[in-house]
This record gives C-alpha cells, sequence and structure tokens, in this order.
C-alpha cells in the first residue's frame, strides 16, 4: 500500500496518463487470440496483467485522493506531475550503502558503485584537512524540482500562500484516507 500522500498524488498522475496512453499494437493481437484467428504469445498475458495492476494501482490512488476538489487536484497536478528542473546534488553516505551495479546488456564494463536510489559514487570521502574518512564515500544524484507554489499561482491565477494552503488541505484529506485504509487493514 502507498504511503507517503506525494506518492498518492504521483502514483495517481503516472497511472493516469498511461491508461489513457493509445492502445498498442497488441490489443489487436490480443483480440485476434479471443476469436481464435491469432497465434499463443506469453506475451500478450503479461501485457495484460501490467495493464490489470495499472487499472488497480490508479484505482487505488485515485480512492485515497476522491475528496479532492477540483482545484486541489489541478494545484496536485501541477506540482507533482510537471517537474520545473532537475538538480544535481552531493552528498556523503558510509560505505555500506553502496552496491555494484552491472549493465546486463553491457557485462564487459566494469560494474557502477551506486546507492539502491541510484545515486553513484564519485570518490572517497575527505574531512576539512583533506584526509580520507575511512568507511564513507561521496555520491553525485539528480532529483527533480518540483514546479514553484509562484509557478503554478500565475497558471491558475492564485497566489503563492493560496496554492500552499490548497497543497496543505489536500495533502491532510489524504494522509487521513490512508490512516483510516490502514486502520481497516489491521
Amino acid at each position: 500500500m502507498i504511503r507517503a500522500v506525494r506518492d498518492v498524488l504521483m502514483e495517481r498522475f503516472r497511472t493516469e496518463v498511461e491508461l489513457a496512453a493509445p492502445p498498442s499494437p497488441s490489443g489487436k493481437q490480443l483480440e485476434q487470440m479471443r476469436c481464435g484467428t491469432g497465434s499463443d504469445d506469453s506475451r500478450l498475458y503479461y501485457r495484460s496483467q501490467v495493464a490489470d495492476r495499472l487499472k488497480i494501482q490508479h484505482a487505488d490512488a485515485v480512492l485515497l485522493s476522491r475528496d479532492l476538489t477540483p482545484l486541489e487536484v489541478e494545484v496536485c497536478r501541477l506540482r507533482y506531475w510537471f517537474v520545473e528542473a532537475h538538480e544535481t546534488y552531493q552528498r556523503n553516505v558510509t560505505d555500506d550503502d553502496l552496491h555494484p551495479i552491472r549493465d546486463e546488456e553491457e557485462p564487459w564494463i566494469p560494474p557502477t558503485i551506486a546507492t539502491h536510489g541510484g545515486e553513484r559514487k564519485v570518490h572517497a570521502a575527505v574531512d576539512a584537512n583533506g584526509q580520507r574518512v575511512d568507511g564513507r564515500s561521496v555520491v553525485r544524484g539528480t532529483r527533480a524540482r518540483l514546479t514553484s507554489f509562484e509557478t503554478i499561482g500565475r497558471v491558475l491565477d492564485l497566489s503563492p500562500r493560496q496554492v500552499r494552503r490548497l497543497l496543505e488541505f489536500a495533502h491532510d484529506k489524504i494522509r487521513r484516507r490512508i490512516l483510516a485504509a490502514a486502520e481497516q487493514s489491521a
């Protein structure tokens, strides 16, 4: 089950776009199989399972966010679906957080050392005197910078404060739904 409010909203908008995408050629092949005019292909079964999983994920996300007003949904969509920019960052991690990642398509290339989040090792960590710190490394990653409250406000003709409040209301509503769902499943 999805636990973070941000994840609920991102999942809702991601699955919405994927489900609204034009049908793939596999739909025609699946129909041919149903009619007995196509060939047996295990990939079709896999594709239908993926579509079913997408529909379930979308339904879960929509149910958790069903109390939102249309304006709250639009503010959330602008905040969590559209990315304003990507930024690179560096941080210190313990060497225990790192593991080798091997490219399966090019196994002759040495593995990349990275965290589970995909941040790649840059170099060993050093202290203020330039001495290596044992058991620590510096990693570099990229993260999305979410659309600012000012930008959302300009699009919807709202003040940044109104945008912030609408997001807070939406988060509170979804958080209550998540807690209620967790209590029911316990």
